[in-house]
């Protein structure tokens, strides 16, 4: 092959992919000018201004376009930390406007800011350990950003929550779905993980609920949402931000259906309708000031 060709797919590959670390923890940016996005969804955050709800809004609707797709079960069983703001699932939506916003509270933040926040958001105790580090359920992604990382799940004020109980192994038990766990350690390791949700409390609300006054009147822009799965695979099936629009609670998501970060054209109260089957109902997360 001709050198200069070869030179050139190489300063191509090297413009859509970059390596650095963070906080001793390794990270790749993906995509045409990475980099430059994490600043401009800085600023956006930073330019909205008020409450850090607000700043997630704007970092949300910044984003708004990107592209869905699901890349999360493809981690490697030790792997360097990914960024993409042109490709994202559902929780990766809502870690990247969340690191986002709080990043902006800092004077002056740049990239190695929104890193270190997502880092925090994203892996337990914010320390990329490896596969089984990543909070890939949503009660454990709860569970530890609402231990460290000022989010405060308002379910539980929310008339008429109820509870069910769940089991989360369904990474081990499709381990074949994920290339990680062809790693006998790392197994193991997501296996003691999973030992700790046998019969897990989850808090919801029914989905009838979400088009009620008195629960409308409780909800506020940009709370996050996770619907809660119906079946006993998986503890959620979607999560976003509210958005209430003429008196109406929309969700604002990485939307599996439409391929791409939008916010819902049908109130949450008709998805939950047309979801009926999938959908056990919803829980409510909102970040403290």
């Amino acid at each position: 092959m001709n050198v200069s060709i070869i030179r050139t797919i190489i300063l191509s590959f090297a413009v859509f992919i970059s390596f650095f670390t963070v906080n001793g923890q390794d990270v790749i940016l993906r995509g045409s000018g990475c980099s430059e996005k994490i600043d401009s969804l800085i600023l956006a955050a930073r330019d909205n201004g008020g409450a850090t709800a607000s700043r997630v809004g704007a970092a949300a609707d910044f984003l708004t376009g990107a592209s869905y797709d699901r890349t999360s079960h493809l981690d490697s069983a030790q792997g360097a930390m990914t960024v993409c703001l042109d490709v994202m699932d559902e929780l990766e939506f809502v870690e990247y406007a969340v690191a986002a916003a709080k990043a902006s509270l800092q004077p002056g933040a740049r990239q190695r800011d929104f890193i270190g926040e997502l880092q925090g958001i994203r892996y337990r105790r914010g320390e990329n350990t490896g596969f089984p580090s990543r909070l890939r359920y949503a009660s454990d992604w709860i569970a530890d950003n609402c231990y460290r990382n000022g989010l405060r799940e308002v379910t539980f004020d929310f008339p008429g929550n109820v509870s069910t109980s769940r089991t989360l192994d369904y990474i081990t038990r499709h381990s074949e779905d994920y290339p990680a766990l062809t790693d006998s350690v790392t197994l193991d390791r997501m296996q003691m993980l999973e030992m700790g949700y046998r019969a897990h409390k989850i808090p919801y609300m029914k989905k009838e609920s979400i088009g009620k006054k008195n629960v409308i009147e409780l909800l506020n822009d940009n709370d996050i949402i996770f619907i809660v799965d119906r079946s006993q695979d998986f503890d959620y099936l979607d999560v976003g931000f509210v958005r209430i629009i003429d008196g109406r609670p929309f969700i604002l998501h990485a939307s599996r259906k439409y391929g791409v970060v939008q916010l819902e054209r049908e109130p949450l109260s008709e998805l939950m309708k047309l979801r009926a089957k999938e959908t056990l109902g919803y829980r409510i997360l909102r970040l403290k000031e």
